[in-house]
């Protein structure tokens, strides 16, 4: 995989088929999540995904750290 693609919203029924769905297809999708975000949800939406997604927190209203996360 050297695709990569951002991604948010993936702790939801669209966003973890959408995950799914993108690694099927060769994308590397890097996971954005909220603080507040359930992890244990995350995990068992996308426990079937191999190989390990990459996953980060950030706020998407920090523009400053989530610049620097993207880059």
């Amino acid at each position: 995989m050297n695709n990569k693609i951002l991604l948010t919203g993936a702790t939801g029924f669209v966003g973890s088929h959408l995950a799914k769905e993108l690694f099927r297809q060769d994308w590397d999708p890097c996971i954005l999540r909220r603080k507040d975000s359930n992890r244990a949800r995350i995990r068992s939406n996308l426990d079937d995904l191999l190989p390990p997604f990459h996953e980060y927190e950030v706020d998407l209203l920090d523009a400053k750290n989530l610049t620097k996360t993207i880059a």
